[in-house]
């Protein structure tokens, strides 16, 4: 039986070390650019959550890799699932 690495106490004190420093920085959500609401409670659709740019699905052994982590909103990141696929369109302008 293969152990899930996310869910591990070395895993929950990265997320917190992580939460906290997107946090700091005001870090928007990577997949939709809004900001997030760090006040908001787990499982809120607007709530921080590490994303895995490269899906823990696939890539398990980037599990606690940090350069793999994205923040996201709670909606941003369960919408997109498993997908390793992100579009992104572009900063957008005034004129837009």
């Amino acid at each position: 039986m293969t152990t899930d690495l996310w869910r591990t106490g070395e895993a929950a004190q990265m997320r917190k070390r992580y939460r906290q420093h997107c946090e700091e920085h005001h870090a928007p959500c990577w997949l939709c650019g809004q900001p997030i609401d760090y006040q908001a409670a787990a499982l809120h659709p607007n709530a921080f959550e590490v994303d895995h740019y490269l899906p823990r699905r696939d890539y398990p052994d980037l599990a606690l890799e940090e350069s793999n982590f994205r923040p996201a909103h709670s909606s941003c990141n369960r919408s997109r699932g498993a997908r390793d696929d992100v579009l992104q369109i572009g900063p957008t302008t005034i004129n837009w």
